[in-house]
């Protein structure tokens, strides 16, 4: 495909970031009054809102997202006000950084299309929402985008390896007699 000759005034690069290592922040608001500031740490790891460590998973999800967004095409003349009308009330805002103060991209996320085969998208500053899409991914992207920090939260109960911890005891108190307590000997746990 020949993705030099687009009609298009917008497109995908409008919305992508090809070199994701050099996105350090992401913000992301709702429509609700979420926020969720993700921030790379020195060690590679992410932070939400400056208080708990980020899932990876989800990150990973989102950088891959941003990273590999296309337009599928804009939305039709006949459905642009709906679309506009719908986002106004149900999107999210997402910000992107790259070591600046100022962000490198500013788009919304609205809502799937009837198929479930593309999201409509906004560019900040313009008034064409576009139907975009991830080659490769059949479905919608809007549930990658969420401003909830409970959501983003990691769920890692002990942030220690296997190899760090030399035992583990469980004490119930209501049933102490099944009360348990295990130990490592020679990487072995009895």
């Amino acid at each position: 495909l020949n993705r030099d000759n687009s009609t298009l005034e917008i497109t995908g690069e409008d919305f992508a970031v090809e070199d994701t290592a050099a996105v350090d922040q992401i913000f992301l608001a709702d429509k609700y009054g979420s926020t969720a500031l993700l921030e790379r740490q020195e060690d590679g790891s992410w932070t939400v809102n400056g208080k708990f460590t980020a899932r990876h998973d989800a990150i990973n999800t989102l950088l891959a997202t941003i990273k590999n967004i296309e337009v599928k095409s804009p939305v039709s003349k006949k459905a642009k006000k709906t679309v506009i009308k719908e986002m106004a009330s149900r999107s999210v805002k997402v910000e992107i950084y790259q070591g600046e103060k100022k962000p490198e991209k500013v788009y919304y996320v609205g809502h799937a299309t009837q198929g479930n085969l593309g999201t409509h998208m906004l560019l900040d500053g313009t008034e064409q929402p576009m139907i975009m899409h991830m080659p490769g991914f059949f479905g919608y992207l809007t549930t990658r985008y969420f401003a909830e920090e409970r959501k983003w939260r990691g769920t890692e109960l002990f942030a220690s390896s296997i190899d760090e911890i030399d035992h583990v005891k469980v004490e119930y108190n209501e049933r102490p007699k099944e009360s348990f307590e295990i130990k490592r000997r020679n990487d072995e746990w009895v």
